[in-house]
């Protein structure tokens, strides 16, 4: 506790215009502060602690989730020399839930054309549910529109008899998201705009026009696995899947009879989201007493990564139901988060979700140590933060793999001879 108070007391004034964003993840806790003026904005100060007392987007200790959070803020604070209050914090978790709604009129218009007030009466109406008793609205994401049974993205002007317009409504659990308020409330942080992970790690790894083309975004947490589906520039459907790395951790453990640490390491060290090791391939698992060791196959912990690893895609894959059509997204599939470094991640997706993929980063404006994937969903919750609450979005430059997408081919599509490589990232993250 006494930790906490002088993470709290160490905080500095400041006059400047900032905002931050805060990622509670369920490995580590990230604080992004940057100053924001009119079209700019420009990262002053990060801070990082090991993730505890959260598991899988929920608080299960609150003192020591607070202890940590203080300690982020402080480390954040400390290198922008200011005094952070305005945040915007990126929400997971299995008690995030989706659905959708629609919302129909019939063309109004002497002439048979859709007027702005059709537009208007069909937003409306596909805003209008109510929620179950205990939980909360996160977001109401307006989708494409439909006329007459054709999708369009806009529909102003055109003729025709019944115009629908579907949205997608994110809410979650009133109670655990007052957990994570009251706690972020208690550390002097004003929570300016809750974002879902999904559609953050969508804002920090796409440009519009991928969105606008059609792209599916993954990101491949500890703790949860968070995407968002983008189809004419709309987000048809976000939500989270409660499975991520640490699931294969666990997996490796109990196969291999390690303890939690000891899985880990071998995860990093040896962990495949494809079975390319021979049977008689050996690796040395090394105790961590420090008293001995012993050799297990290779091939043995590939087969076990990959078949989570899989298991997790193909949930993401089933929650998007028809929504989802490999065939309408011409920007593919973009794979990011911590578990995204995974080698043969990009492969497993082609093979489940029958599409172009790719590795996703977030852009380089972060700085160099900062622009990698593990910081896809705390950056684009500053992104996606700005955009919602002052609707005047701050565009970043494009991405490094959009320039490199000139010449050079690096992303993986269904039937690419790579596939049947380990290595096959061409990235900032892995060029070799």
């Amino acid at each position: 506790m006494i930790g906490f108070i002088q993470c709290v007391q160490r905080r500095k004034r400041s006059s400047r215009q900032v905002f931050g964003a805060v990622d509670l993840g369920s490995s580590k806790i990230i604080v992004l502060v940057a100053e924001h003026q009119g079209d700019s904005l420009r990262i002053i100060g990060a801070g990082e602690e090991k993730s505890v007392g959260i598991r899988q987007g929920v608080i299960v200790d609150s003192l020591a989730s607070a202890e940590a959070l203080g300690r982020a803020v402080a480390k954040a604070e400390a290198a922008a020399d200011v005094w952070l209050e305005r945040i915007f914090l990126s929400l997971s978790g299995r008690h995030v839930g989706g659905c959708r709604h629609e919302g129909l009129v019939r063309v109004g218009g002497v002439d048979g054309r859709v007027s702005e007030e059709d537009l208007a009466n069909a937003t409306a109406l596909s805003r209008a549910r109510t929620l179950p008793k205990g939980r909360c609205l996160i977001h109401h994401m307006p989708g494409e529109w439909n006329l007459d049974g054709k999708r369009l993205r806009d529909a102003a002007g055109l003729s025709g008899e019944l115009l629908r317009r579907g949205s997608w409504i994110v809410d979650a659990d009133a109670a655990r998201v007052s957990d994570i308020l009251h706690q972020t409330s208690s550390l002097g942080l004003q929570v300016q705009q809750v974002v879902l992970a999904g559609l953050a790690s969508a804002a920090a790894v796409t440009i519009p026009d991928e969105r606008i083309a059609g792209v599916l975004v993954v990101d491949l947490g500890a703790g949860t696995t968070d995407y968002a589906l983008y189809r004419n520039g709309f987000a048809v459907r976000a939500g989270v899947v409660g499975v991520g790395g640490d699931h294969v951790t666990k997996d490796l453990s109990v196969a291999l009879r390690l303890s939690t640490a000891e899985a880990e390491s071998v995860k990093r060290l040896f962990g495949r989201a494809q079975c390319l090791a021979r049977r008689d391939d050996k690796v040395w698992l090394s105790d961590e007493r420090g008293v001995g060791g012993r050799r297990a196959g290779r091939l043995g912990i590939e087969q076990v990564v990959t078949a989570r690893v899989r298991e997790i895609l193909s949930i993401v894959r089933h929650q998007l139901g028809p929504d989802y059509a490999p065939e309408e997204l011409r920007a593919g599939v973009v794979i990011t988060g911590g578990m995204s470094a995974l080698p043969g991640i990009l492969p497993a997706a082609v093979s489940v979700f029958g599409a172009g993929v790719r590795a996703g980063l977030p852009s380089e404006w972060l700085g160099q140590h900062l622009a990698e994937p593990g910081y896809s969903t705390v950056s684009g919750a500053l992104l996606e933060g700005c955009r919602l609450q002052f609707q005047n979005p701050f565009a970043p430059p494009a991405p490094l793999h959009i320039r490199l997408l000139q010449s050079m081919d690096y992303i993986l599509r269904p039937g690419d001879p790579r596939a049947a490589f380990p290595v096959l990232r061409r990235t900032t993250t892995d060029a070799r």
